[in-house]
């Protein structure tokens, strides 16, 4: 819970003032995924020409950043600690940057000054009669920003749900408040494929009743969690999660009863799906959302009994060295918290890491 960090006072203005503070060569930190400040970047955006050398860091980015197709002549280049698809190809192109870190290590890179933020844009939830937002869908990396940030300008979207654990901030903290109404972004995994639901099933079989969970967004966890239907007593702690969660939540399969750190939560840093989803988040208190730093950290992980933390990959060879984030020197993903987590869950108690993927590549033409 952040108060006061850095002499803010709440005060509501337009976004085109609000990041009058914004100037030339400054770093700006903007916040992730589907909780990204868009009514603030569009006005960053529309001050392109008047500045220079800003860097924009970003987590996962769901929303268009400000330099980010390449061939553009920005005025702004982002820099990613986690690349998404959009990005990829920018920063293949040089247009855009792309520093490794682990997710577990960014709170500190930030707190530490090694990199240093001038101006945090973040997205919140309206703040409640005691003062205090919620940052909502996306916790990870953003109490770190606000505390390290020279300024923090929230954006307050009305659709945000408020997520119970360290997820709040007070408004002293917040030298900015603009108002937003635009929907939360929403996000769908690949649609489901036979051979990646043959791997889940594979992959069940290998889990106890009881264990905790991490598995990855996309088509490979989404696939894990169906599979997992007729398990029970199940726990979560996991980087993030999606839509597939909720139906073993509502059927009684994840209650987390048998977890050894904090039982009966379900703990992430992030959510990232559909309205609904959003909705079942909202001021639950079976979701404990907590910074990276707690989530990721590898002694934190290895605190759950039985961990199992389920990771994709790109390629593997016959020594068993995994390519999960880039290939043939092209980054795709970058580090994120799969080291995290297998690291982890190897120190776990009766703990377990699996590595899920397809076997050929391009339709059965390339082997991975």
């Amino acid at each position: 819970m952040s108060r006061h960090t850095s002499g803010g006072n709440g005060q509501r203005m337009e976004p085109s003032a609000a990041l009058a503070v914004v100037k030339n060569g400054m770093r700006v930190f903007v916040g992730s995924g589907c909780a990204a400040p868009r009514t603030l970047l569009a006005a960053l955006a529309a001050r392109e020409k008047d500045l220079f050398d800003l860097e924009l860091v970003h987590l996962l980015g769901m929303a268009p950043l400000p330099g980010a197709a390449p061939g553009s002549a920005s005025h702004f280049r982002p820099n990613a600690l986690v690349l998404g698809p959009g990005l990829c190809e920018s920063v293949a192109a040089g247009w855009a940057d792309y520093t490794p870190a682990h997710l577990s290590d960014i709170p500190g890179l930030f707190q530490s000054k090694a990199i240093e933020i001038d101006v945090a844009l973040i997205a919140v939830s309206p703040p409640d009669a005691h003062g205090y937002c919620s940052l909502g869908i996306h916790v990870d990396v953003i109490p770190a920003a606000i505390a390290a940030a020279g300024r923090v300008i929230a954006e307050v979207q009305p659709a945000m749900p408020r997520t119970h654990g360290q997820s709040f901030v007070h408004v002293s903290a917040l030298h900015a408040i603009v108002e937003a109404h635009l929907p939360l972004l929403e996000w769908s995994p690949p649609p489901p494929r036979d051979d990646t639901e043959a791997i889940a099933r594979f992959v069940a079989g290998l889990i106890e009743d009881g264990a905790t969970l991490h598995a990855p967004l996309g088509r490979i966890g989404t696939a894990v969690w169906a599979a997992l239907a007729g398990h029970r007593h199940l726990g979560v702690h996991t980087e993030s999660f999606s839509d597939a969660l909720l139906p073993l939540m509502e059927s009684g399969v994840v209650d987390g009863s048998r977890k050894s750190l904090l039982p009966g939560k379900i703990v992430a840093s992030a959510c990232m799906g559909s309205a609904h989803l959003y909705q079942a988040v909202n001021d639950h208190p079976g979701f404990e959302f907590r910074p990276t730093d707690f989530v990721n950290d590898p002694a934190t992980i290895a605190r759950n009994r039985s961990m199992v933390a389920i990771q994709s990959g790109f390629q593997i060879d016959i020594t068993g060295q995994a390519a999960g984030e880039s290939l043939g020197g092209r980054v795709l993903s970058g580090f994120g918290g799969q080291a995290d987590f297998f690291r982890g869950a190897a120190m776990s108690d009766h703990g377990r890491t699996i590595l899920a993927m397809p076997s050929t590549a391009k339709n059965g033409t390339v082997s991975r």
